[in-house]
């Protein structure tokens, strides 16, 4: 058993660091355009990916916060779980080109990297709803 609050510095870390970066070096992708003179606003899908991403890993720290406010401790090994099947999504999302997903191994990876940060979410919310609300 562990106190939330590594949960809340983990998760308060993985905000800080992912959500300002995609916005960075990914700022320039969304006022760009493709063809010249031509003033449109193009959102690629790797910038709407680690922001939706960034975003979810916000929603697991206010999802801590809560937590450690009911709950004196939580299992380590669900911390750990969820800590695990969150950051493939973080990292592949952090590593996505367009030049990349031409080649179906890349598709498949980032495929499995969104089917585990889902796995995660839902066994997040499942541990929430169970022994968050006691």
């Amino acid at each position: 058993m562990i106190t939330p609050k590594i949960g809340i510095a983990a998760f308060a870390l993985l905000t800080i660091i992912t959500f300002p970066l995609k916005l960075i070096f990914y700022n320039s992708d969304i006022a760009s355009s493709v063809i010249p003179g031509w003033h449109t606003t193009i959102f690629p899908p790797y910038l709407v990916a680690g922001i939706i991403v960034s975003f979810f890993v916000f929603i697991n720290f206010i999802g801590y916060c809560i937590i450690s406010k009911r709950k004196t401790d939580i299992s380590l090994k669900l911390f750990l779980l969820h800590l695990v099947l969150i950051l493939p999504a973080i990292f592949i999302t952090d590593l996505i080109d367009p030049i990349e997903h031409k080649t179906n191994l890349a598709l498949i990876i980032s495929i499995a990297a969104i089917l585990l940060f889902i796995a995660s979410q839902v066994s997040f919310g499942i541990m929430v709803f169970k022994k968050g609300f006691r």
